[in-house]
C-alpha cells in the first residue's frame, strides 16, 4: 500500500488533496478497499485502507479547518507551556483525537493525555 501525506500540501487545498488522495487509493493495485470520511468544517479526512495482504492501515489529512494559534517560542518556558496547553485543549474541541493532536502539534500523545487529565481537574 502506497503511503499518504498526513498533512495537506497540494497547492488545490484540502479539496484537492482529498481527491488525490482518492485517486491513489483507486490505482493502487495493493489496496482491496478503502473508506474515507470528511469533515469539511474541521477540515480532516480520515482514511482506512485494506490491503490486499489483509493489513488495515489509518491515514490522516489535516487541513486548512484545523486552524490554531501559532506556537510561540518565545524562551518564556511558562508561556510556552500555557500556549501550547491552550492548543491542545482547543484540538479537543474540535473532536481531534490524542493522535492527531499529537501529530498536529508536534508533541507526544501521553503528553496529550496529561494535559486534558489536568484540564478535566
Amino acid at each position: 500500500m502506497a503511503k499518504k501525506s498526513k498533512q495537506g500540501s497540494s497547492k488545490t487545498g484540502f479539496a484537492g488533496d482529498v481527491r488525490a488522495m482518492t485517486i491513489a487509493m483507486l490505482e493502487d493495485g495493493d489496496v482491496t478497499r478503502f473508506e474515507m470520511t470528511v469533515d469539511k468544517a474541521l477540515g480532516l479526512a480520515r482514511l482506512r485502507v485494506v490491503g490486499a495482504d489483509g493489513r488495515v492501515t489509518t491515514r490522516e489529512l489535516l487541513g486548512a479547518g484545523l486552524d490554531l494559534p501559532a506556537l510561540p517560542a518565545s524562551g518564556d518556558a511558562a508561556a510556552d507551556r500555557t500556549a501550547r496547553n491552550a492548543a491542545i485543549l482547543a484540538c479537543r474541541a474540535k473532536g481531534l483525537t490524542q493522535a492527531e493532536t499529537a501529530r498536529l502539534l508536534n508533541v507526544s500523545q501521553p503528553l496529550v493525555s496529561k494535559v486534558l487529565r489536568a484540564a478535566k481537574n
